[in-house]
């Protein structure tokens, strides 16, 4: 009987260790681990949390980041607003005194974005809000072509009144300054202009080519001088007396209250 007992007594241990074994096996297969049974659920516990944290760290930056990119391209759209406006109302200025009818200027904020440029000519002839502190917009009635030099590209909004259709065409106008220029350019079909006296604008590129000695900023003032030519000869712009109204116009820091 004694031996009998001592065989049943090493088979019911070697039953438990087996059963001991298979339960430590399947929690760390469960885990989906690899490491050895009974060390596995809490190594891949630590490793999982590790990898979680740092997915939720990098959406926390990504959305952070988009947060910072909206509010910046929102406070820049309100600078070329606000200085889109401004700069209509020294048009309209420029125009009662001197009975100009279409004029030629540049916008510098937009840093070449020709959508932007586009926003600012929307703001250049707004009507102005009789609530404002400051009188903003007001030259819808006046024809323009304003100007935008960026690192990689120059561009160009053409805009010309339901009113003066008649004596320039806003598409001739912008392909001339484009074949003047020359080089890469892009130009989109004339559509409605946004403002309260009606008329066509038309967007226009041209690409910049340092390698090749082509700088927007130097097309800048090839283009205007493009322009004003196409202007006085259709008699749309008074003839170069030798005065200081080309300079004025021409530079970036424009000021019209001295025209």
């Amino acid at each position: 009987m004694g031996r009998e007992q001592a065989h049943r007594r090493a088979r019911t241990r070697r039953v438990r260790q087996g059963e001991r074994w298979r339960r430590s096996s399947y929690r760390g297969a469960a885990a989906g681990s690899t490491q050895p049974a009974g060390k596995a659920p809490e190594a891949i516990e630590g490793k999982a949390g590790g990898l979680l944290d740092a997915a939720i760290k990098s959406g926390a930056k990504e959305a952070k980041e988009a947060k910072e990119a909206a509010k910046a391209a929102e406070k820049l759209k309100k600078a070329v607003i606000k200085e889109g406006g401004k700069k209509g109302v020294e048009i309209e200025g420029a125009s009662d005194m001197g009975g100009l009818e279409f004029f030629c200027t540049t916008i510098e904020s937009p840093d070449g974005d020709v959508e932007l440029l586009l926003l600012a000519m929307d703001a250049m002839n707004a009507k102005p809000d009789p609530d404002a502190e400051d009188r903003k917009g007001c030259s819808g009635h006046v024809g323009k072509m304003v100007f935008s030099a960026g690192v990689e590209q120059l561009a160009i909004v053409a805009y010309v009144p339901e009113a003066r259709k008649g004596k320039i065409d806003a598409a001739e106008w912008t392909q001339h300054v484009l074949e003047l220029v020359g080089g890469t350019v892009m130009m989109r079909p004339a559509a409605a202009a946004n403002s309260p006296d009606g008329g066509l604008a038309v967007q226009a590129v041209i690409k910049a080519d340092p390698e090749n000695g082509k700088y927007a900023l130097k097309d800048k003032d090839l283009a205007m001088a493009a322009a004003f030519t196409f202007l006085r000869s259709k008699g749309a712009f008074p003839d170069d007396d030798g005065g200081d109204s080309d300079d004025m116009v021409f530079g970036d820091d424009d000021n019209l209250d001295d025209y």
